[in-house]
């Protein structure tokens, strides 16, 4: 019996050849030209992936190098007019307009202020810095024994923003960074530092101190009247007579030992407590004073004796009681007078 060509494909399960394979269709194509399509549709978008990633790491560098370049510049900027302003102290300092008969110093006020207004917290920092070290600011408060007149800073830093600044010692605890008798009158420190500071004497009435830290700083003697402390946090920090009138400190942390060491007067502790008046008691002594006479009798005789006798008795009550007693003797032709004077107060 013979079999059609038909029937031998139909039941011939020999593997597929290559021309096979070639020469199946899929959806209407051949292998070959379903590859085709594939690698020509794959390829242009292969090569967009690449060139959109390389576009975007070229555009991120040169983002990169943009922003360094404008930090360079800005930092450029930052030390030219620091730089103007130290040239511009040493020639009012040259020219005299820093000596004391130029008060109020309105130049050297007005170079300050301008500079400070452009300056970054680092040269406000160090700007701060060079006006304690030539004593520009933080003179000492007492009254002047030459002149008798009270001193008074060159520069004011009244109204100005230190937020964020860091007065921290480069040595730690082998020397404090020094601002003492500075006054920090109605300046905003917000999240101020100070590290490792000598602030005595320092003023801060009206300031605004939220969230500032005191590290190991000396505070004594400092004065804080109606200043914003909020959240602030004097740790370990010396306050040795620190004044604090008209504050609110309930959000401060204080230790206890710092509020013993503390003036309050009008102000409410971190626990609660209100202090209208202040903690402290003065205990003051009456001053006692003695006084001593002693009076002698003139004679006109050729043989005088004259003696003095002088007992002094303080009894301290309330009041000083002074005895004195004069005694005089004279000789005059075998006669004897004797006169006794006697005074208490």
């Amino acid at each position: 019996m013979e079999t059609t060509p038909s029937e031998v494909y139909m039941y011939d399960h020999s593997p597929p050849t290559v021309q096979d394979i070639q020469k199946t269709k899929y959806c209407r194509l051949t292998l070959n030209e379903l590859l085709t399509v594939v690698c020509a549709t794959l390829i242009p978008i292969t090569l967009g992936v690449y060139t959109g990633i390389t576009s975007m790491q070229e555009q991120q560098q040169a983002d990169e190098m943009r922003q360094f370049d404008l930090s360079q510049a800005a930092e450029l900027k930052q030390q030219m007019i620091y730089d103007k302003f130290l040239d511009d102290m040493y020639k009012l300092e040259k020219d005299g307009y820093l000596a004391d008969i130029k008060n109020p110093w309105s130049f050297a006020n007005a170079r300050y202020r301008a500079a400070h207004r452009q300056w970054d917290i680092t040269r406000k920092t160090d700007a701060l810095q060079f006006l304690k070290e030539h004593e520009l600011i933080g003179k000492a408060k007492p009254i002047d024994k030459h002149t008798t007149k009270a001193v008074v800073d060159i520069i004011r830093l009244a109204e100005l923003n230190f937020d964020n600044i860091q007065l921290t010692s480069a040595t730690g605890t082998l020397n404090q960074l020094n601002f003492d008798n500075v006054v920090f009158d109605r300046v905003s420190m917000i999240n101020a530092q100070f590290s490792f500071a000598n602030l005595k004497q320092t003023s801060f009435n009206h300031a605004r101190l939220n969230n500032a830290m005191f590290l190991d700083a000396s505070l004594a003697n400092a004065h804080f009247d109606s200043t914003d402390l909020r959240s602030a946090d004097f740790g370990n920090s010396d306050l040795t007579n620190t004044q604090f009138l008209n504050v609110d400190l309930s959000t401060t942390k204080l230790t206890q030992t710092q509020i013993e060491q503390a003036i309050f007067f009008n102000s409410t502790l971190p626990n609660g407590t209100a202090i209208a008046t202040t903690n402290r008691t003065t205990t003051t002594t009456a001053p006692t004073t003695t006084t001593t006479t002693t009076t002698t009798a003139p004679t006109a005789t050729t043989t005088t004796t004259t003696t003095a006798v002088t007992t002094t008795t303080a009894v301290t009550t309330t009041t000083a009681v002074t005895t004195t007693t004069a005694v005089t003797t004279t000789t005059n032709n075998n006669s004897l007078l004797i006169e006794l004077i006697s005074v208490t107060v």
